[in-house]
Order: structure tokens, then C-alpha cells, then sequence
């Protein structure tokens, strides 16, 4: 079995390194700079492989960071409203055991749908089940590691005793370890095979119920008792260990057979999803003659463009933007029916705004947005030389940033008025400035990822014929773009101060964009191979 992990890990490690390799040489600074002999360079390719191996290590530790640091400012922020001092320690296991249980089904890394799964057990022939048992090990061991360090410093800030504390990544390990054994059980007796990539209506039930549990019994003042959570996390351990023989004892051919369905399911899902996609696409566009518009040149396009487009672009923000009303009603709920929050939801409001920027990243429709207009108009008029004038791609993209910035101003809109009446609710600010500050930067912080997804489409265009994403220079920016989102989290300013320079940086941001495309957008929008 050793043996088997270490080849196919092997072949994971190369397949990355190449990937990376092909990431860099798609940036126009550094591409000269890599030959295309580096695929086979021993030296080139070492490095790579440093790279990946330090981003597997980086990312044990820092995936399980950011998922705890969430259960615990959640129940930091649940737990002001009980009189109990044992209420966090409470509502922290409680959410924990939901969440556990919700991962325990789908995330347990057991079996592999991937590409690259298919190549290393159909194209290499590796053996099924030492592939499968090694993998899923791996992640096991991974999960062990990266949770012990976080389960003893957040359990400890929720004073919980540290014996538990350390039992509970054997806790997770155990669920995991139970959700292989029903996924084998559920082939075996009914001959379903569940990708954890993809969710049947039954599964999606089971979360949408896991997640309430999780979220509103603590919120309602209903939460588990410690004792019964941590029973019930400390039980899955013994179950777990009684799982790993039947795990074990499964036979090699029906493990090979249950991989094979597996993997030709999800690659056949893959290529249905991109015909449904289409075909989608194709429904939610208007045919209707009667659609047209009073103006000229590429305001007239463009009109057109998004009054036939109009619930493929706007579906995805209507749908986001009624989420985010349900949760700001539930959070006005909470903050009437818990006065004693108050002023920790008054003391995050005031120096949290620096979240703003990942909630935003997140929600952003740039890609879709993007997507939508290589698809459904620029890969045929990028055949036209007139198109790719500067004065007209200046024009055209002034017209877009316009259209794409009212899409994603209404979720920042919610969310900054939201934030707003949330802060008067909680005992207001000396400063009405605030008020307005946080109204306006969470509106600025949407034009500016606008503006910066908008920019990268027309310096990079990523996409092919077929609306397949090849560019690796994009998604690195937009890896980038994401990681210092994610450092600006850290950042602890004042909400008047960093919502003044938000808005300040869109601004300059905007003058930069303009120049880049206009100087550069003529040599770089063009098709793809």
C-alpha cells in the first residue's frame, strides 16, 4: 500500500509542478524566461515541487485555522447573549458536532472522482483499493495534524478541559472514517455512489438540517448540553476504529468497480454540465424581436446585450441578495432579542470593517459577468479589427464597468445598509460619519473588484472558444487577489479610518485600470486556441 501512495503521489505532485510551470509561463513578464524544455529540467522541476509540497503543508494547517477560527467567532459572538459562563464552551461543542457530522458525509476525501484519479487507476493501472485505502489515509493523517495545534487553542479560549480538546481530531477522524463505511454500505445494499462533489436532493436536505441545528438552536437558546455534544463526538471515535476492518476487508474488485462508476459518473456529469450549461444559457437569453434600443454604436450593444442577457446576469444577484435579507433579519432578530450582544456586535461593526473586503471577494459576479460576454458576444466580434481599437475598447469597457458595477452593488448596498442599522441598533457612534462610511465602502469595495475582474478579462482574456478557462495568469491574480483579501482580515484599524482609505484606493484604482487597458487591452483581448 506504501508503495502504491507513493507513486501515485508522485504522479499528484508532478501533474501540480506541470500545472504551476504552465500558470507561470502564462505571465507575460516571466514566460520568456521559462523554456519549454523546464517541463523535463530536473532542477526547474525540483523547485516546483518545492512549491507544491509547501502549499500541502501550508494548507493542512491553515484550512483547519480558518474553519475553527469561524465556529469560534460565531460562538464568541452567540454565546454574549447567555447567562451561563459555561455558554461558550456549550455552543462551541454543539456547533462542532453538527458541522463534524455534515463533514463526516460530505468531505471525506475517500473516494477519488477526478481526472487525475481516473488517469492513476484506469491509465497507470494502479491498483484500486491500495490507491483508494492510501489516500484515504493520507487525509486522515492530514486532518490529525493540521487539527490538533487550533482544536487545543480554540477549545482552551472556550474553556474546555484539554483532554477533550485533544480527543477532538480523533472526533473528526472518526466521522470520516463512518461516512466511508455508509458510502461503501449504501453501493453495496442499494448500489448508489455518492460524489462528494456533487449533492442528491437527499444530501442537500441532510446539510440544509445539519447547518440549521448548527446555526439557530444555539442562536434560539436551544443549544445541546456539553455533556450530550461531547458524548456524541467522543462516541464517534470507537465507532470509527470499528469501521476501519470492514474498510479494510472490502474487496479489491468491487473497490475497483465502485471508483471506476465513480469516476466515468463525475466525468460524464463534467460534460453534461458544460451542454446543460449551454443549453441554460441559450433558455435564459431573449429571442424576442420586440427587444431593442433608441441608442447608437456600443451603447445600442450593449443595451441589447443586457436586456437579452438579463437573467443570466442578474439570476445569481437576486438570489444573493435574498440570502443576505434573511440573514440580516435574523441578525436584527437576534440583536433585539439579545441586548447583552450589544456591545460586542457594536465593537465588531466598528473595527471588523477590513472583513468587508473576503465577503465581497466572494460574492462578486466579475467571472460570471466576464464569462457571459466572451460567450455570447466578444468570441465573435474579436474576429473584427474594429473591435479592437483602443478608442473602442475604451469605450466598450467604460459601458461594461457601468453594468457590472449595478450588479454587484446591490449585495454591497444590503450589506453596508445593513451593517449601518445594525450599528444604531447596538448603541450607535459618537461619529455619524460612521454611518456613512460604512454605507459607501462596502459600495466602493464592490467597484473595485468590478473594476478589477472587468480589467483582468481585457489584459488576459482567459478563455477559449469553448469558454474553457486557460489563462494561468489570471488565476493566479485572482488567487492573489483572494489572498490579500483574506490578510486584510488581520488588518485592526478603526472603521472610519480603513473605510476612508477604501474608498480612496477604489478611486485611484480606477485611473490605474483605465491606463492599463487602454494602453494594453489592444494586443492582449484577443481570442484564444
Amino acid at each position: 500500500m506504501f508503495k502504491t501512495f507513493r507513486q501515485s503521489f508522485a504522479v499528484k505532485c508532478t501533474s501540480r509542478a506541470n500545472a504551476f510551470l504552465f500558470a507561470l509561463k502564462q505571465i507575460p513578464l516571466i514566460k520568456k524566461l521559462i523554456p519549454q524544455e523546464a517541463y523535463s529540467a530536473r532542477g526547474v522541476k525540483g523547485f516546483a515541487m518545492v512549491v507544491i509540497g509547501l502549499w500541502e503543508f501550508s494548507i493542512t494547517f491553515l484550512t483547519k485555522a480558518f474553519y475553527l477560527g469561524l465556529v469560534l467567532g460565531s460562538t464568541l459572538l452567540i454565546s454574549e447573549a447567555y447567562d451561563e459562563p459555561s455558554g461558550k464552551g456549550c455552543v462551541f461543542l454543539h456547533m462542532l458536532l453538527f458541522l463534524t457530522a455534515t463533514g463526516g458525509l460530505i468531505n471525506t476525501k475517500f473516494l477519488d472522482s477526478s481526472k487525475l484519479g481516473y488517469n492513476i487507476v484506469n491509465l497507470l493501472r494502479m491498483d484500486a483499493k491500495q490507491y483508494t485505502l492510501s489516500s484515504f489515509f493520507y487525509h486522515q493523517l492530514r486532518y490529525l495534524i493540521g487539527w490538533l495545534p487550533f482544536s487545543l487553542l480554540f477549545g482552551r479560549l472556550c474553556e474546555l478541559p484539554v483532554w477533550l480538546c485533544l480527543l477532538l481530531p480523533f472526533a473528526v477522524v472518526g466521522s470520516k472514517l463512518l461516512g466511508a463505511r455508509f458510502a461503501l454500505f449504501a453501493e453495496k445494499r442499494f448500489g448508489i455512489v455518492q460524489d462528494e462533489k456533487g449533492a442528491t436532493l437527499w444530501v442537500m436536505i441532510y446539510l440544509i438540517l445539519m447547518f440549521s441545528a448548527a446555526i439557530f438552536l444555539p442562536i434560539i437558546r436551544m443549544p445541546l448540553p456539553s455533556a450530550v455534544s461531547a458524548g456524541i463526538l467522543l462516541a464517534m471515535i470507537p465507532l470509527g476504529i470499528l469501521c476501519i476492518r470492514p474498510i479494510l476487508q472490502f474487496d479489491s474488485y468491487n473497490y475497483k468497480t465502485l471508483t471506476r462508476r465513480l469516476q466515468l459518473n463525475a466525468m460524464n456529469q463534467m460534460n453534461d454540465a458544460k451542454l446543460n450549461l449551454k443549453r441554460n444559457a441559450e433558455k435564459n437569453i431573449s429571442t424576442d424581436p420586440s427587444v431593442t434600443s433608441s441608442r447608437s454604436g456600443f451603447e445600442f450593444l450593449n443595451e441589447l446585450f443586457i436586456k437579452r442577457h438579463s437573467k443570466i446576469l442578474w439570476s445569481a444577484t437576486e438570489k444573493i441578495s435574498a440570502v443576505l435579507l434573511v440573514l440580516l433579519a435574523a441578525a436584527l432578530l437576534f440583536v433585539l432579542r439579545a441586548p447583552k450582544s450589544h456591545e460586542t456586535v457594536n465593537s465588531l461593526l466598528m473595527t471588523k470593517l477590513p472583513m468587508i473586503w473576503l465577503i465581497l471577494y466572494a460574492l462578486n459576479r466579475g467571472t460570471s459577468f466576464t464569462q457571459a460576454c466572451f460567450m455570447n458576444c466578444d468570441h465573435s466580434l474579436l474576429t473584427y479589427p474594429f473591435y479592437k481599437k483602443p478608442g473602442a475598447i475604451l469605450r466598450l469597457f467604460r459601458i461594461r464597468l457601468r453594468e457590472i458595477s449595478k450588479i454587484n452593488a446591490v449585495p454591497a448596498a444590503i450589506i453596508g445598509f445593513g451593517a449601518a442599522l445594525l450599528l444604531f441598533l447596538t448603541g450607535g457612534t459618537e461619529n455619524p460619519l460612521n454611518y456613512a462610511v460604512l454605507i459607501v465602502a462596502p459600495i466602493a469595495v464592490s467597484m473595485f473588484f468590478s473594476l478589477h475582474y472587468l480589467m483582468l478579462y481585457y489584459l488576459f482574456q482567459p478563455y477559449t472558444s469553448g469558454t474553457e478557462m486557460k489563462g494561468g495568469a489570471y488565476s493566479l491574480i485572482t488567487a492573489g487577489t483572494y489572498f490579500v483579501c483574506y490578510m486584510l482580515m488581520q488588518v485592526q484599524l478603526p472603521t472610519l479610518m480603513f473605510g476612508l482609505m477604501c474608498i480612496l484606493f477604489c478611486l485611484c484604482y480606477c485611473l490605474i485600470a483605465y491606463a492599463l487597458v487602454y494602453k494594453f487591452a489592444p494586443k492582449t483581448f484577443k481570442l484564444r486556441s
